[in-house]
């Protein structure tokens, strides 16, 4: 087509089928643009609907705001012509066929993920037990996410007050919400007012 203005887009998005259809190209633009090629698949992410992925004469494109930008995907991924492209749901990978280089999968794009701690202390009693901890995930929860945690002390002490506990969180697709526990040690002596432990 010789450029990537709207007017040439290799990719529209069609919305309004039951009425008046409205075409609108999503090629992007300037250095977020996809490249002057042709797209040979796409593929939209069905838990999220502004993720597109396209294969291309020079490999795969993402993008993650419904074709406004796009940016090659796939570390490790050759760059080659992609005829075939989909999502396997249930593992959230990307299956791309390739032209010469058989084929290919890879985990899908995560956007806008953020997980985050219900507190980042809690105050227990040495009755108490044990604490639970509790992180909720938001935005794009549609794929695989993980996260590190560690306890240490505030006012009070891993030695005398709490077991330590750390590692990782993983977050299945689809999964808001992951929680672990934090043993509480009764000891005889009298303890200061409820010690809390950070995160």
């Amino acid at each position: 087509m010789g450029s990537t203005t709207a007017a040439n887009s290799h990719l529209w998005r069609v919305t309004n089928l039951n009425s008046s259809p409205s075409i609108v190209a999503i090629n992007g633009s300037g250095v977020t643009g996809l490249p002057d090629i042709p797209i040979n698949a796409l593929a939209v992410d069905p838990l999220n609907a502004n993720a597109v992925y396209v294969g291309t004469d020079i490999g795969v494109y993402f993008s993650a705001d419904g074709g406004t930008t796009w940016n090659p995907f796939g570390i490790g991924l050759p760059r080659v012509a992609v005829f075939g492209i989909g999502i396997q749901n249930t593992s959230r990978v990307l299956r791309i066929a390739t032209h010469g280089r058989g084929m290919w999968e890879i985990p899908v794009a995560q956007t806008n993920t953020q997980i985050d701690f219900t507190a980042s202390s809690y105050n227990v009693g040495e009755g108490d037990g044990k604490v639970i901890i509790t992180a909720t995930r938001s935005g794009d929860t549609s794929g695989i996410s993980t996260a590190d945690f560690a306890t240490s002390n505030g006012t009070a002490s891993q030695r005398t007050d709490y077991l330590v506990r750390n590692g990782t969180m993983t977050f299945a697709a689809g999964v808001t919400a992951r929680s672990f526990s934090v043993p509480i040690i009764d000891d005889v002596y009298a303890s200061r007012p409820r010690p809390s432990i950070l995160l």
